[in-house]
């Protein structure tokens, strides 16, 4: 079954990162692709995931922070730094299956 959205579809997850108390935003964009989905975070540098579903895309973006976070502590993006929260948004005008 087919599903058009006629506006942006909002998500939230929250993540830590022990450095700091204040919660940020990272803003991430899911899009339809040719053969599934795919997502960029807006404002942390590097932040992907794609899959066949958005949930799997979403855990793809999630697991690409755990290895940026976990890798090198010098290159961490400042908004991964402390706690943060996740925002996901469905580009509108996508079809999804």
């Amino acid at each position: 079954m087919e599903k058009k959205l006629s506006k942006s579809v909002t998500f939230k997850v929250i993540g830590t990162h022990q450095l700091n108390r204040e919660v940020k935003k990272v803003h991430a964009i899911i899009e339809k692709t040719k053969n599934g989905f795919s997502a960029y975070a807006v404002n942390a540098e590097g932040v992907t995931g794609i899959g066949n579903t958005v949930e799997q895309c979403k855990h793809e973006l999630i697991n690409c922070i755990e290895r940026i976070t976990t890798s090198d502590a010098k290159n961490i993006p400042d908004i991964l730094k402390g706690k943060y929260e996740i925002i996901y948004q469905v580009k509108a005008d996508q079809t999804i299956n």
